[in-house]
């Protein structure tokens, strides 16, 4: 089977695309006040994504070669490639999307427009590899404005995202990832071709 960077291109980009498809299906909430991200804000940018496509094109070539590959991620090459996939949904549920990768976790940052109301959210995520050298997730928290969303908002989004992480984990099962990290504003993924 030969090596497709595509693929490579789906797992690095996990987080972006499961956070863009859940943030399109988020459900509002009550009136509530804003909390204010503590970050500066993470421009958006085509370099950023251009650059992303770079460094993948790179980390396939040298996982087709049977080498270990190794992708640094920033937070504004994922903000930016979540604001591009957003862009492309006719009335998206989340604008101004900001993704932070700090301290092992990834945080999801935006404003949600439903019913004439903004509301801002705030999910937090963890990305692991599991026994088969798959990637694996765990939603910390999510919540709009101050309220948490309830168990059973919380249960819809994991399906979603089991079914998203489950689509992606079948499309690159020839690619086994060895380590995810998380810090200082960076995501590293590494990883080989399955032999």
């Amino acid at each position: 089977m030969v090596f497709d960077h595509r693929k490579l291109t789906i797992i690095l980009a996990l987080a972006a695309f499961v956070l863009a498809s859940l943030a399109c299906n988020l459900p509002a909430a009550g009136r509530a006040s804003s909390p204010t991200p503590t970050d500066v804000p993470v421009p958006v940018s085509t370099e950023a994504v251009e650059s992303l496509e770079d460094q993948i094109r790179a980390a396939a070539t040298q996982a087709s070669q049977g080498e270990i590959a190794s992708i640094v991620v920033t937070e504004e090459q994922l903000t930016s490639l979540v604001a591009f996939e957003l862009k492309d949904k006719t009335e998206p549920a989340l604008t101004n999307p900001q993704v932070y990768l700090r301290s092992g976790q990834i945080e999801l940052h935006g404003d949600v427009k439903q019913s004439g109301l903004t509301l801002p959210l705030k999910m937090v995520m963890t990305v692991s590899v599991n026994a088969q050298g798959q990637a694996d997730y765990d939603i910390v928290s999510a919540n709009l404005g101050p309220v948490e969303l309830p168990d059973s908002m919380l249960d819809a989004l994991t399906r979603r995202m089991d079914a998203s992480l489950a689509s992606i984990n079948a499309k690159t099962e020839d690619l086994e990832i060895e380590s995810i990290v998380i810090d200082q504003g960076k995501m590293t993924i590494t990883g080989r071709r399955r032999s």
